[in-house]
């Protein structure tokens, strides 16, 4: 099974990257891809690639927020569905996504912001491992307002930069594909302190060595 890791930077990725440069004895094919931090820089970046390349599974992965403290900094989640959460429009005290926005209500016209993988793969591993939904903005949310309207709107999800754009790429190119994000941090007002960055990258890498040995 050839397989591509696709993160928005390799520091999420290097242990990953380092094991099986200096560890593969199974010459598993194994490519790995920086995209860049994102929703337009993931776009292109993985359509690119496979335009050139075709691949069995694709698997995202990288850090995320977590709207809910009923999980913990460091846990490993599988995203099975994720919307993108910053198209639409501002009034004086408020964000109007695009689904409520005049322009939607046209029968004539559809854009989808919210996307499932069309092709995707199971594993033990991955059956075992907590599930849940996305949200991609090209802003990592920190502030009262926005902290407010997603507790509101989207209580249980988990923020990325470019969850979204991974699996609208892969469904337009009828590639299979995955996304596994680790906790680093709460969305709530920001305060990088508070944030378990290395925490979440070490149980990421450890997660996805073990993913691909099991795939």
């Amino acid at each position: 099974m050839k397989i591509l890791i696709i993160s928005a930077t390799t520091f999420e990725v290097s242990k990953t990257i380092k094991h099986f440069q200096d560890f593969n004895k199974s010459n598993i094919p194994i490519d790995f891809l920086e995209t860049g931090i994102g929703q337009l820089h993931c776009c292109f970046a993985l359509t690119q690639k496979l335009q050139t390349t075709e691949y069995d599974i694709v698997i995202q992965a990288g850090i995320c927020g977590s709207v809910s403290k009923q999980y913990q900094l460091g846990e490993i989640i599988h995203i099975t569905e994720d919307e993108i959460i910053d198209v639409g429009a501002t009034s004086e005290t408020d964000f109007i996504p695009l689904k409520k926005l005049d322009v939607s209500k046209n029968k004539a016209f559809t854009q989808d912001t919210v996307f499932l993988p069309n092709k995707t793969i199971n594993t033990k591993l991955l059956g075992s491992t907590k599930k849940g939904k996305g949200i991609t903005s090209n802003t990592a949310h920190g502030d009262l307002f926005w902290v407010n309207y997603l507790n509101k709107n989207h209580p249980n999800a988990f923020e990325s930069m470019e969850g979204a754009t991974s699996f609208f790429v892969c469904n337009q190119m009828n590639t299979p594909v995955i996304q596994i994000r680790s906790i680093s941090n709460y969305v709530e007002i920001r305060d990088i302190t508070k944030w378990k960055i290395e925490k979440s990258i070490f149980n990421l890498n450890q997660f996805l060595i073990q993913l691909i040995n099991e795939i």
